[in-house]
Formats: structure tokens, sequence, C-alpha cells
């Protein structure tokens, strides 16, 4: 709301675990953002749009209800693969692996793990900038 994502273009942020309670919430920002005195500049891109501009791994628990409220506030161009290992056992990061894998994929043809790993590669090429 204070512009820090418009003067700080350059920074690739990450947030973790889709983003916590952000696409709960980003609606919300915008209302303040826009009427309730928020201090961001009302022609500034919205909430929605500026959170959207982020990237986001899907560490903790994606499936069956973070990535799905991620992905309907956010869309899934940003989403990368994340597990929290080393500080999550191994069963855990499994069993997280395991749901994506069982998941409704995001399309026929596309699974999550290419999906993540598209977007990984985007992030990190530095000519696709």
């Amino acid at each position: 709301m204070r512009g820090v994502l418009a003067r700080r273009p350059r920074i690739r942020w990450i947030l973790t675990h889709c983003g916590g309670v952000l696409p709960l919430l980003a609606d919300r920002m915008e209302l303040f953002r826009t009427h309730v005195g928020g201090g961001g500049a009302v022609d500034a891109p919205s909430a929605v749009e500026q959170l959207g501009r982020l990237w986001y791994d899907m560490a903790g628990t994606p499936f069956p209800r973070q990535v799905p409220a991620f992905d309907a506030a956010f869309g899934t161009e940003r989403l990368l693969y994340g597990s929290d290992y080393c500080w999550t056992p191994i069963d855990a990061v499994l069993a997280q692996v395991t749901s994506i894998d069982s998941a409704v994929q995001p399309s026929a043809t596309v699974t999550w793990r290419d999906l993540t790993t598209h977007n990984a590669r985007r992030l990190f090429d530095t000519d696709a900038r």
C-alpha cells in the first residue's frame, strides 16, 4: 500500500506457502487501498495486480485448498515448487509431493511439476526479463 513494489521493480520477491492468507486478503487490501486511506494511489495497479506480480512457492500443504485459492486470486504463472525441506521431515515432504501429483492437474497436458518447472526457468532466465 505504500508503493514498495513499485519502488523496487527489479526485486524478484518469492513468498512462501502460496502467499499464506494473501489470496484471501487481496480484495480486502484493495478495499483499504482505495477507500479507507491505505496510502496507495487510486490509479496505481490494484492490490491483486501487484500481488500477482510476485512469485510464490507451494511449500506446506498446497492441496486440496491452498493452490486452488491461490490460482483463483493470482493465477499460476508465478507459482513455484517448494517443500520446506530441510526443516520439514522427509516423510512430510514426500506426502506433499504425493498430494501434488495426485491433485487435479492444471490441464490435460500439463502437470504441476511441468508448470512449476517452467515457471522456475522463467524466474531464473535473465534473458526472459
